[in-house]
């Protein structure tokens, strides 16, 4: 019976997330790089009037709306306005920084590693063939993304080339994930050893 140690698990975290981590950087500044996105038209003057009228940072929608404080008119209002247009979603933020700072690398990783901590905790409990656990862990990715991403793209109506090209990325990068965790995830003649 072969033995599937701590140490064994340990590997499968470390190059799972690293894996993934990779595959992020390169999908994100290669593959995908501005996809769904459009540059802002008089980009200066409107920066300017964010400046002047926005303080905090956050998520803003308009036509403006206080979802807990509303009256029956003014929702009538909102409405129209949201019938009748313009309509957006802004996230934003009154300072600059660094795009790629250490902080929001070391963030992201740690997502990848606690979402490779799930996937092994999930293939810890599956007997399959190799292939069948690449499978497993590429849909686990696939729900993810679907979940989220056509939430995005119905109600605030993000491009279809970027939901498609967050679906590529998701997917591709839980595939690799699965083809990493499948090498390391028990067989059926395994056990655990920590």
């Amino acid at each position: 019976m072969k033995k599937i140690t701590f140490k064994k698990y340990l590997k499968a975290m470390l190059l799972g997330s690293i894996t993934m981590f990779v595959w992020g950087a390169f999908s994100h500044l290669v593959v995908i790089i501005g996809i769904g996105y459009k540059p802002l038209p008089n980009a200066e003057n409107i920066t300017k009037t964010l400046q002047n009228s926005i303080s905090q940072k956050g998520l803003y929608f308009f036509p403006s709306k206080d979802f807990k404080n509303t009256s029956s008119e003014a929702e009538k209002q909102w409405l129209t306005k949201f019938e009748n247009g313009p309509v957006g979603l802004l996230v934003y933020r009154p300072v600059g920084g660094n795009p790629f700072s250490l902080k929001k690398l070391f963030i992201q990783f740690l997502s990848y590693l606690f979402v490779t901590i799930l996937s092994i905790l999930i293939l810890s409990s599956v007997y399959a063939s190799f292939w069948k656990k690449v499978l497993i862990i590429s849909l686990i990715g696939i729900v993810g993304c679907t979940s989220v991403s056509v939430i995005y793209w119905n109600w605030y109506e993000f491009p279809n080339s970027f939901i498609l090209a967050q679906f590529a990325d998701i997917s591709i990068g839980f595939v690799f994930l699965g083809i990493v965790l499948a090498k390391f995830s028990p067989s059926s003649n395994s056990v655990v050893k920590l």
